[in-house]
């Protein structure tokens, strides 16, 4: 018991020595970007009837075209002259908009186009939350490498409307919609999608003032739920898909940042995230309370975006010893 205190005294001991001779930073940084985005929800035979389970049935994609999004990150940083822990948190949220599109596509068993519709695709309740924790260390005067964590939850919500299209395209008589006494009814559609990321970043600074840095991460695990409801729908019932996706979500990030001052520095990056078409299961859930039915057929899941972003990092107390402060 004596040689577990004395062991846990002198943690503690090296942990306040370290901190003691470390500069320690708090700071904040308002963010702006643009974020284009490209969701696919898709469909696939139930296997009956002659049908391949493995070939897609209908396929909704959503684009999301350069929505404005603002935000805050906080950061908090522990450095000494060769190493930096950095924790980092914050939240963006997106201008409503409805200059996107929304297509809808549905083949009949033999591969062939049956229907396609376009809608105006409106951003209603778009938002990002993200968490980082990152190790950074001075490999020389000029060159520094950041392995990191990194976590990040996407809410996105659009509402189609509007729509045209053509609808028995497989037959001698394809039908064009709206025809002045049909119309295509909209389509609400929701997603959730929760990352984990392990990253790897490197930066290089160009003068003293002006970094670059570049890097790129994978997500072990990748969670997502999407939920749609065509309102023209009699049966008073949603869509839920369901998930799981192993090592399918990648990142990637560039970026340069020039100091003004000590306290305050600019960061402009560029990230993309593609997480690859994965498989998983689809349910309805009923407006009547009733338990959730799984369905006999497949759904799938795919999500592209880039964001161009730029933020303005200010620290209300410490002193910065320099570094890469974009990285994510």
């Amino acid at each position: 018991m004596k040689s577990r205190f004395l062991y846990v005294c002198f943690i503690v001991f090296s942990f306040f020595q370290y901190i003691y001779g470390a500069d320690i930073t708090f700071s904040l940084e308002p963010v702006a970007s643009l974020k284009a985005s490209n969701t696919k929800e898709a469909l696939f035979f139930d296997g009956y009837f002659g049908t391949d389970s493995s070939e897609k049935c209908s396929q909704l994609e959503w684009r999301e075209k350069f929505v404005l999004y603002y935000g805050l990150q906080v950061h908090s940083e522990i450095s000494t002259e060769k190493n930096s822990f950095l924790l980092s948190a914050g939240f963006d949220i997106a201008f409503p908009y409805n200059k996107g599109k929304m297509t809808d596509s549905d083949w009949n068993k033999w591969g062939e186009k049956s229907t396609y519709s376009e809608f105006e695709n409106k951003a209603d309740r778009c938002y990002d939350l993200s968490a980082s924790f990152l190790y950074e260390r001075k490999l020389t005067d000029t060159l520094r490498l950041s392995p990191s964590f990194y976590a990040r939850y996407s809410h996105r919500s659009f509402v189609a409307e509007n729509g045209h299209g053509w609808y028995y395209m497989d037959t001698e008589s394809p039908h064009y919609y709206p025809d002045g006494k049909y119309h295509l009814a909209g389509i609400e559609y929701e997603s959730e999608k929760i990352s984990f990321f392990f990253n790897v970043s490197i930066q290089k600074a160009c003068t003293e003032r002006i970094s670059f840095f570049i890097g790129c991460g994978i997500s072990p695990f990748t969670y997502a739920v999407a939920t749609d409801r065509h309102l023209g729908s009699k049966d008073y019932y949603v869509t839920k898909d369901y998930i799981y996706a192993w090592f399918s979500d990648y990142r990637f990030f560039t970026g340069i940042n020039f100091q003004f001052s000590p306290m305050c520095l600019l960061n402009t990056t560029i990230t993309t995230n593609y997480m690859r078409f994965t498989k998983g299961e689809e349910y309805y859930d009923w407006d009547d309370g009733s338990k959730d039915t799984l369905s006999s057929q497949d759904a799938g899941y795919e999500y592209y975006d880039i964001a161009f972003r730029i933020g303005v990092k200010i620290i209300l107390f410490g002193r910065k010893r320099g570094g890469n402060d974009a990285r994510l």
